[in-house]
């Protein structure tokens, strides 16, 4: 994913749809957006930076 910017040019869209489908799949959608409250005092993935978006993909891909 550290490369993902350079490789793909619409990484960023890709990475929020994955995030979504992946908190739509395993019910996470309320604690999604409750973590990324608490952790980046922002509501939505739209006003996430860059950096902040690969926070999360790994945050929610490393969740059990």
């Amino acid at each position: 994913m550290a490369s993902a910017p350079a490789k793909v040019s619409d990484w960023r869209k890709k990475a929020i749809q994955s995030i979504q489908a992946r908190c739509s799949e395993k019910g996470w959608q309320t604690w999604r957006k409750q973590h990324m409250l608490k952790t980046f005092s922002k509501s939505s993935m739209t006003e996430l930076t860059d950096d902040e978006i690969k926070r999360l993909y790994q945050t929610i891909w490393n969740k059990k």
